[in-house]
């Protein structure tokens, strides 16, 4: 038995071994582990879900600047030629 008196005074008695103290500890921790890598396991699925959207915006992003070189090639081509007539 162990009596343990809190900061207001109150005695509070554990009949508890140290052995089984030390597995109910052990095995909230545990319980804690697993607890933790399901929350890793959902931010980690979160951040690949933006990654992949990531992706996708950077190749629509090249895919406008592609067609941007384009136009801009267009134009001076468009240029060039209204020289000529001049």
């Amino acid at each position: 038995m162990k009596i343990i008196i809190l900061e207001n005074g109150i005695k509070l008695i554990i009949k508890v071994t140290g052995y089984k103290m030390l597995n109910i500890i052990l095995v909230l921790l545990f319980i804690l582990f697993f607890i933790l890598m399901f929350f890793n396991y959902k931010y980690q699925k979160a951040q690949v879900e933006l990654l992949e959207q990531n992706k996708k915006t950077l190749e629509l992003n090249i895919k406008i600047l592609e067609l941007n070189i384009k136009k801009i090639e267009l134009l001076e081509k468009r240029i060039k030629e209204l020289k000529w007539e001049f």
